[in-house]
């Protein structure tokens, strides 16, 4: 085809022959792959285009550029025609190559739990990804179906083991997975409740036997008088009550009765000695401004009010500036006074001035 010389020679009717037997077998096997593509069987198609050889190899080393000119020699010479590739069943392959990619690490996970015989609720997670990942394959979604009710059976006898055992984590892996998984199956409401219910009983027997272990650092922290610790222990024990709505026993109310008081009782102290400190924040402040007199006064019987000593450094000042301020207001009035006197002498002896001037012009 790339020479000049286009002359019949002996082997060219073999070189035919063999050319369009492959193009046969080439789109025997494209119209095989595509078969399964349409039946939501990719990873069959897949499989048979990989057999050797290689299908779309094949494919690219059959697709001649010129092929119109090889048709025409075969016409001219009456050699093997070959039929025309199935171009576009091998892009079809090609795209179902690329949609299948991003799913070999789920495919390895599901062939490995199969060889390993594995727990049927890991593999039915996987699955459940497979049917999420590759929506268009069929099979995908019909084997979850077929795993979910499989796994159905399973349940009620697992969360008898659970309460049996009294394991929590095994609980709480069971109720997940019927809450929260995307089930295709409905779930029977019998096996629902029985699992809200176990893992109810559960999380309340556990939650009171946390109770009682912190029972004995209740007394601990009570004896010690350790308002932070208490009032940990109290946020702990509320914690484990409403959560699981768990009611104690009474001997634990008893427990924690005198621990629900004092910590009441403290709180109730801090409230109030955060407002003393407040109060004495306050008052420092109009000190330093120097705010009026009546206004430090007022800020000053603010804090007498509390039933705790003032600082005494704070005492010591606002007697200081209380002393400074009123003597300040003292010679201000006397300055005052002292303005007003010459104010009245002025006057007064402007008055005489005025009388004497009178009196000598009557004279006259």
């Amino acid at each position: 085809m790339a020479g000049a010389d286009r002359t019949r020679t002996d082997g060219l009717p073999e070189l035919a022959t063999a050319y369009a037997d492959a193009c046969r077998e080439a789109n025997d096997r494209l119209r095989r792959c595509v078969d399964y593509l349409r039946r939501g069987l990719r990873s069959e198609a897949i499989h048979l285009a990989e057999a050797h050889p290689a299908l779309l190899d094949v494919v690219a080393a059959l697709d001649i550029p010129n092929v119109d000119d090889w048709e025409q020699i075969c016409a001219m010479y009456g050699l093997s025609r070959p039929a025309r590739l199935m171009i576009d069943a091998a892009q079809e392959l090609n795209e179902a190559y690329a949609a299948e990619q991003p799913l070999q690490t789920l495919f390895a996970q599901n062939r490995l739990l199969a060889l390993a015989r594995g727990p049927l609720y890991q593999r039915l997670e996987v699955i459940r990804e497979l049917a999420a990942a590759d929506p268009g394959t069929s099979c995908w979604q019909e084997d979850q179906e077929t795993f979910e009710r499989a796994r159905l059976v399973e349940l009620p006898s697992e969360i008898a083991a659970a309460m049996r055992s009294g394991s929590t984590t095994l609980i709480d892996r069971l109720t997940v997975e019927i809450t929260q998984q995307k089930w295709r199956v409905a779930i029977p409401p019998d096996i629902s409740d029985r699992a809200a219910d176990a893992s109810w009983n559960l999380h309340a027997q556990e939650a009171v036997a946390q109770l009682r272990v912190l029972v004995p650092e209740i007394r601990s922290a009570l004896q010690a008088g350790s308002y932070p610790k208490c009032k940990e222990l109290l946020v702990k024990w509320r914690k484990l009550t409403t959560e699981f709505k768990v009611q104690p026993p009474q001997e634990l109310e008893d427990e924690v009765l005198p621990l629900q008081q004092w910590v009441s009782d403290q709180s109730r102290l801090h409230k109030i000695h955060a407002a003393f400190e407040q109060a004495c924040a306050s008052l420092r402040s109009v000190m330093d401004v120097q705010a009026p007199i009546s206004t430090i006064k007022s800020h000053y019987r603010a804090v007498r009010e509390f039933d705790e000593s003032m600082p005494e450094s704070l005492q010591r000042d606002y007697r200081a500036l209380i002393k400074k301020l009123e003597w300040n207001e003292r010679f201000e009035q006397y300055g005052m006074y002292a303005l007003v006197g010459v104010v009245i002498l002025v006057i007064v002896v402007g008055a005489a001035v005025v009388a004497w001037s009178v009196l000598h012009s009557g004279n006259r």
